[in-house]
């Protein structure tokens, strides 16, 4: 309430209208509101919730024990026996699984069967061109021999001369890689 210096009363001041709100609407625009902000926290906690949960190991079975039991092998090539989660299904040897990192346990199946890494890199035919029917480019088809045939072939030859050649690798399917 404002005060003017002549002495007037509340009498004198003039009533102010308060316009006509509607309460209903306002409160089904605040209940909307909410609404939307609960969806929106319940969806930021969920994806909270996701980036605080352990990231997974992917492995390689090497034998199936039981149906609560496999033998798996993890990326730095050590083995263990753990346990199968309820949820996973159908593991076979050869397959490609997703381990828990705190205690291993198996709690998915991932479909493809490869090893993706390497096998993006392999010649599924063996080629049936010689080096003879490779015509020019002498230098480049020597170096290529030096480095990817002579260590795989001749070992001792390395070994001789203090170089310790590669060994290679099979994989699942018995193809020879080179490392």
């Amino acid at each position: 309430m404002t005060t003017t210096p002549n002495n007037s009363s509340d009498d004198d001041v003039p009533d102010i209208e308060e316009p006509e709100v509607d309460e209903d609407a306002d409160a089904r625009e605040l209940r909307e509101q909410n609404k939307v902000l609960r969806e929106t926290i319940f969806q930021l906690k969920m994806e909270l919730d996701r980036f605080k949960s352990p990231a997974l190991m992917v492995a390689d079975v090497l034998d199936v024990q039981s149906e609560e039991k496999a033998v798996i092998k993890v990326p730095n090539g050590n083995k263990f026996l753990v346990n199968l989660s309820d949820d996973v299904a159908d593991v076979t040897v050869n397959d490609t699984v997703v381990v828990e990192q705190k205690n291993l346990t198996v709690v998915d199946n991932l479909d493809y069967k490869s090893d993706a890494d390497v096998d993006q890199f392999v010649i599924v035919e063996k080629p049936t061109i010689t080096w003879d029917q490779i015509g020019g480019l002498d230098k480049q088809k020597n170096e290529l021999q030096e480095v990817i045939e002579m260590p795989l072939q001749k070992p001792e030859l390395f070994r001789d001369v203090g170089i310790q050649p590669p060994k290679g690798r099979r994989n699942r399917r018995d193809r020879l890689y080179t490392c």
